[in-house]
């Protein structure tokens, strides 16, 4: 990883994790959820690994709540 990544989640994005290097998020199935790159100039970049073959075809746009 690198940089810092906000990885917000639930059902209305309530929760947040701030990650950095060395960090390990997990974010259970089906929870909705929006990673932020923390940094206005730098990039950030993590691994990240799914369990599902097809997520692409299984996944659900996200539609965040208005005020």
């Amino acid at each position: 990883m690198r940089g810092e990544i906000d990885s917000r989640f639930g059902p209305k994005l309530e929760h947040s994790i701030i990650a950095k290097e060395g960090d390990f998020v997990l974010i259970a199935p089906n929870v909705p959820h929006q990673p932020v790159n923390l940094s206005q100039t730098e990039i950030a970049m993590a691994i990240v690994a799914r369990t599902d073959a097809n997520e692409q075809e299984s996944m659900i746009p996200y539609n965040a709540p208005t005020a």
